[in-house]
């Protein structure tokens, strides 16, 4: 609607929501390439992270399995054996956590690069 030479109504609402969409694209675009830069570096530091578990996994497994035949024969305590038991969870919870935060990373990676970016118009 135009009066006296002023935009009002829906025009200026879509003014407006342009506006606001241009503004936050060139935020976007400010910040992309150290927003890449820095979720790649979590990515390689995640990824040196789940692979220190996994070698750590096995190496609790095996000491786990060890002292509780050790346990059977009377060779280790009780307590050896909850140690050994917490030190395999332990390592399986980092895996996990790991596993996780890669999703995490790779989630912002999308949203960095644009994927669930739509202007507010564009959602009906």
């Amino acid at each position: 609607m135009i009066d006296n030479g002023k935009v009002g109504g829906a025009a200026l609402k879509a003014r407006k929501v342009r506006e606001i969409n241009e503004v936050e694209l060139q935020k976007l675009e400010t910040s992309v390439g150290r927003d890449l830069a820095r979720i790649r570096n979590e990515l390689a530091g995640i990824d040196a992270r789940h692979k220190s578990f996994a070698a750590g996994t096995d190496t609790a497994e095996q000491t786990a399995v060890a002292v509780q035949q050790n346990l059977g024969s009377g060779l280790a305590s009780q307590l050896e054996y909850r140690l050994a038991e917490a030190s395999y969870l332990k390592t399986q919870t980092g895996l996990l956590e790991a596993s996780y935060l890669h999703n995490v990373a790779l989630a912002e990676w999308d949203r960095a690069t644009g994927r669930y970016f739509q202007f507010a118009e564009d959602m009906h």
